[in-house]
């Protein structure tokens, strides 16, 4: 079986290291991007099956990706992780495109659980 694909949007080195690392742990293929902005150009997704990118403190940028995706009719799952500032948006973000969105702090127990679950492959 084909590994499923995930490109992971991460600014923060270390950060995007450790979760890459988690993710291929349960046996992912991981794409790591530093810039957020690849969201916004004209790069085709395709060939992943998920996109969960960290706009940190960006709390308007999560919009604007909402909006770009429907646009765009970009088929991957899309993930937020986002601080505090939307945790109260969470189910607006959702109406508007977004598939999930994490809010830091992140259990990564949970969030690679929740991965396992949304990409319908059982957990290890």
């Amino acid at each position: 079986m084909k590994p499923q694909r995930i490109l992971l949007i991460e600014p923060n080195r270390d950060i995007a290291d450790t979760m890459a690392e988690l993710l291929r742990s349960i046996g992912k293929e991981v794409k790591v991007i530093q810039n957020v902005d690849v969201l916004i150009s004209n790069t085709s997704f395709e060939n992943y099956d998920m996109i969960i990118v960290d706009t940190d403190n960006f709390c308007s940028f999560n919009y604007e990706l909402a909006k770009r995706r429907r646009e765009r009719s970009i088929k991957p799952l899309l993930y937020i992780i986002g601080c505090y500032c939307i945790q109260d948006r969470t189910r607006q973000l959702i109406q508007l495109g977004v598939d999930g969105v994490y809010v830091k702090p992140i259990d990564f127990d949970e969030m690679m659980f929740d991965i396992e679950r949304v990409l319908m492959k059982p957990v290890n």
